[in-house]
């Protein structure tokens, strides 16, 4: 849905950011997991600082090489590793300052299963890609399927308490 989004926003002339825009987009995997947070609670900015700095030696050597070879595409993948060297470092300290097992870092497998049943939604964007929509419609109505599929599935799953939810959206409007 990159095309349609980036177009509607910003109109025809920002097609070619298409790529530059789904490249920076993974940088969304590295933010969820809230990288300084823990260190910054345990006094350890001694690393956040070792992070940022090896992150930004990393950035600075890809981009020249990158940027040089691959234009602006390169600089949106150097950014993005640079991104990515920096969130493992901290997430990888505050494991050791945590004195977790890489197992018991997250749930694993719950996280897992979300990620199947969210690929498993994702054909229905791409069968609404053929329909003949103007972009605004063909981008509400996508988000509208993939998520109601993907509550749906949560809900069948067990990954989510629809009745529960239901019962906490009512009492938060019966305090308003």
């Amino acid at each position: 849905m990159a095309y349609p989004v980036i177009t509607f926003l910003y109109t025809e002339q920002y097609s070619a950011s298409v790529n530059i825009y789904r490249i920076f987009l993974l940088t969304f995997f590295a933010q969820m997991f809230g990288r300084g947070t823990i260190l910054r609670a345990f006094n350890e900015t001694k690393s956040i600082f070792r992070a940022n700095l090896t992150s930004m030696i990393t950035g600075i050597s890809l981009g020249y090489f990158l940027i040089k070879n691959f234009g602006l595409t390169g600089g949106a993948t150097s950014a993005v590793i640079a991104y990515y060297v920096n969130a493992i470092m901290q997430i990888y300290k505050s494991k050791l300052v945590l004195n977790l097992k890489f197992s018991a870092w997250l749930p694993w497998k719950k996280m897992g299963r979300i990620l199947l049943y969210s690929l498993m939604t994702t054909p229905i964007i791409f069968f609404m890609k053929y329909l003949e929509l103007s972009k605004p419609v063909l981008i509400i109505i996508s988000g509208i399927m993939y998520f109601s599929t993907l509550l749906f599935i949560y809900h069948k799953a067990n990954l989510i308490n629809i009745d529960l939810l239901k019962e906490k959206i009512l009492c938060k409007k019966s305090h308003v």
